[in-house]
């Protein structure tokens, strides 16, 4: 160092505009110029502040001896020289060096140039320096935060996705996004939003590109949606759109929750609720379900109306009204009840009887009984409980206590003459007994007669039919010979009076079965379509020699596996075809099946479950009279003698159907109308059976 101060260097040595002063602050942590001797002749002021020096205390000092560790000065002088003689580049010294700071000894970053004196040799150096250690410290906390932020997004329990909002690309997603779509982040980062949707409208990826750019505009979205995974599974999702700037671009933020287990369940809710409401407006008695202070009505069966004789909809609107139809003397017991009820926690109960004035002034005697519903939370959440109508039973009662008190004063007047007439009593118990032996045995003997009648019918119509099929059989092997024209005919005759007579003996046969109580049903697994095919097949010939058309029509959603006896079904089936086509002579003959009620789907039946099917086979024939509709179904009648001559019969096919669709659960009807036509119908309830895997 000389022993005379260096003048003082102005901040920036090279007169410049203020456009280079703005740069010579900016340009690093420090920026220093340090001359041919070594000493500092300018720093910028975040240099001093790094140094901790004032400008008065640093420029003109030694700037090795001020900033270098003892151990690099010699060396660092050295390099100093070596540039200012040209030996060596700037560019080839930029390196790391330890300087004195005010916070202690710190790694910089030096970036070197050359300032050429008034000859146009250099003559000083510049050097910017860049806190090494700083920038690794903010590095390093980028790094930790980034960390943290991963160790947040892959600990949420929802899928997170980072999308373009333009193109809808997933940018990042977090751990759960990757295990509930089945992807790896790499693989969510290829895949378009239609890749992750179900495909169909409105689940498609034009859909959700939608609802990505009005989270763009700053509307955030909260909507369900139907996902796909990665092996092609649908799940139900919810899903949170939100815009947001990420490191200075739109991004948004996509939060996806699973909520298939939730849809189920508010699916099965579904369900219960129904069924819950088909069991409530079934049962004959009022059902209601209310808050457990009675204040709130949530739900009264329709059977209120008839017994009330006002709307549910009243209830909802004033959960009090039906106070309103008690009975005035009944209403002081209900009242107290209530008050009761409504001083402690609900438990089960029943109202004393009371009376109801309904407003067409008929009086309904009501009971009335109540139970807690146990909430989630082990609290009386809801009050349930049934109005029943007894204005029967106590009517009954108390006609029951009228006669019993009539009784009463009839055997207080007749005390005195009990003895004399006990005698009498005995011997007229004696002879109703007995005649009470004499009409069960004459009532035994009666059924025994039917049943033998029956069985003597049963038995003499199968001795018939045997000779008869022979007589068919050796017609049909005559008819195979040689005959004349005449004897043809002849033959012809003989066969259709057979078979006519041996149709007539199959019918006394089937309804002697029933009479005698000896028809026992099949119980086996049929396909309703197949026996339907086979009436349609076998009576269709009949149908086509009289010009008639028969059809069958069946709803495809008709189940089609069913339990039961397909070949009574078959019969009751073709007696109602064949006596339509018998007695029509222009149009045709349709014969339907469907649901009494909804179909149950074929994929949801298991084994137990029931179906009512409605059966109707209508024609366009000469119809019935309105009073021979109750007679055509009775034993060897028919509507009207003329019938007999002109269409043939016994009369026996309707009454056989009737009591066959009777023993199979049902019941046979007809509506008809002279000159139009008529429908038979019956309803039969089945169990159902379920389809095989195979199917």
């Amino acid at each position: 160092m000389p022993d005379q101060p260096a003048p003082r260097a102005s901040p920036l040595p090279c007169d410049a505009g203020s456009m280079l002063a703005a740069l010579w602050e900016a340009a690093g942590d420090i920026v220093v110029v340090i001359d041919a001797v070594g000493r500092l002749a300018a720093i910028n002021e975040s240099g001093l502040r790094l140094l901790g020096q004032t400008r008065e205390q640093a420029v003109g000092s030694d700037w090795f001896d001020l900033a270098l560790p003892p151990k690099d000065n010699d060396n660092a002088r050295i390099l100093h020289r070596a540039l200012l003689d040209g030996e060596l580049s700037p560019k080839d010294l930029t390196q790391n060096q330890t300087i004195r700071t005010a916070l202690g000894w710190r790694r910089l970053r030096w970036g070197l140039g050359l300032i050429d004196g008034p000859d146009g040799q250099p003559a000083m150096v510049l050097a910017c320096g860049r806190d090494v250690d700083a920038q690794s410290q903010l590095e390093a906390a980028v790094r930790e935060k980034e960390a943290e932020y991963r160790d947040i997004l892959d600990a949420a329990n929802d899928a997170i996705f980072i999308q373009d909002p333009a193109t809808g690309q997933i940018l990042d997603a977090n751990e759960r996004a990757v295990s509930l779509y089945g992807y790896g982040v790499d693989e969510l980062r290829r895949i378009t939003p239609d890749g992750l949707s179900a495909g169909t409208p409105p689940h498609t990826g034009a859909a959700a590109l939608a609802k990505l750019d009005q989270a763009r505009r700053g509307q955030p979205q909260l909507f369900e949606w139907l996902a796909r995974d990665k092996t092609g599974r649908l799940f139900w999702t919810e899903v949170n759109l939100r815009h947001a700037v990420v490191r200075g671009q739109d991004r948004i933020i996509a939060v996806v929750r699973d909520i298939t287990e939730r849809k189920n369940a508010e699916r099965a809710l579904r369900e219960s609720e129904k069924k819950f409401r088909q069991l409530a407006e079934t049962i004959g008695e009022v059902f209601w379900l209310a808050s457990p202070d009675v204040k709130r009505i949530f739900y009264v069966s329709p059977a209120y109306e008839t017994l009330w004789g006002r709307p549910p909809v009243s209830l909802y609107a004033s959960p009090q009204s039906w106070l309103d139809s008690v009975h005035p003397e009944d209403r002081d017991k209900v009242l107290d009840h209530m008050t009761r009820l409504a001083s402690g926690p609900p438990a089960r109960g029943i109202f004393p009887d009371f009376r109801v004035v309904r407003d067409d002034g008929s009086v309904r005697w009501v009971q009335a009984r109540y139970f807690p519903v146990i909430g989630d939370s082990g609290g009386v959440s809801r009050l349930a409980g049934t109005l029943e109508d007894i204005t029967d039973r106590v009517q009954t009662r108390l006609e029951l206590e009228r006669v019993n008190e009539r009784l009463e004063d009839m055997v207080r007047k007749r005390t005195q003459t009990l003895n004399r007439m006990n005698e009498e009593l005995i011997h007229e118990v004696l002879e109703r007994r007995e005649a009470e032996a004499s009409m069960a045995r004459a009532k035994e003997a009666a059924e025994a007669a039917s049943r033998a009648k029956s069985a003597f019918l049963a038995n003499i119509s199968h001795e018939i039919r045997t000779p008869m099929n022979g007589i068919l059989g050796m017609a049909q092997i005559l008819g195979q010979t040689g005959l004349s024209d005449d004897q043809k005919e002849f033959l012809k005759d003989i066969e259709g009076s057979a078979s006519s007579l041996l149709a007539l003996i199959n019918d006394l046969l089937d309804f002697s079965r029933i009479e005698a109580e000896r028809v026992e049903l099949a119980h086996e697994a049929f396909g309703l379509r197949a026996v339907l095919a086979s009436v349609e097949a076998a009576m269709g010939a009949p149908a086509r020699e009289k010009g008639l058309e028969l059809s069958v029509d069946i709803s495809p959603d008709v189940p089609d596996m069913l339990l039961g006896d397909a070949d009574r079904l078959r019969q009751v089936l073709t007696n109602l075809v064949g006596n339509a086509i018998k007695f029509t002579d222009h149009g045709g003959v349709v014969v339907q099946a469907q649901c009494v009620e909804a179909c149950r789907p074929a994929e949801a039946i298991t084994r137990g479950m029931r179906q009512e099917l409605l059966f109707s086979v209508s024609d366009t024939g000469i119809g019935i009279l309105p009073e021979d509709t109750s007679r055509i179904f009775e034993a060897f009648t028919q509507a009207d003698g003329s019938y007999t001559r002109r269409f043939g019969g016994t009369g026996l096919g309707l009454a056989i159907t009737r009591r066959l669709v009777a023993l199979m659960g049902g019941e046979l009807g007809v509506d008809s109308v002279p000159d139009q036509g008529s429908v038979f119908t019956f309803s039969l309830t089945f169990e159902l059976e379920p389809l095989s895997p195979r199917h």
